[in-house]
């Protein structure tokens, strides 16, 4: 599940046992658009993770596809199973 807030870049991904450490690289496809600045272009490409959250969730900073942030214009929820 992706989770964002309003005004925010930080995107938070729930994944279940991911073992995942800060800096590791992953790769989204299939996610739907949270609504807003966070379409489906700007989920479903690789991020470099940004924090370890706890062994479930870990966050990404929103880009578009030219490397720019992007941040949410509302707050939002959307599953998704991240491709490792």
């Amino acid at each position: 599940t992706f989770s964002a807030s309003n005004g925010d870049a930080t995107i938070t991904v729930a994944d279940t046992a991911h073992g995942a450490v800060q800096n590791d690289f992953v790769t989204f496809s299939g996610a739907a658009s949270l609504g807003g600045n966070i379409t489906a272009t700007v989920l479903n490409q690789e991020y470099q993770i940004a924090t370890i959250v706890n062994a479930n969730s870990y966050t990404i900073e929103a880009k578009d596809t030219s490397g720019a942030t992007v941040t949410a214009s509302a707050s939002a929820d959307q599953p998704l199973a991240p491709i490792k």
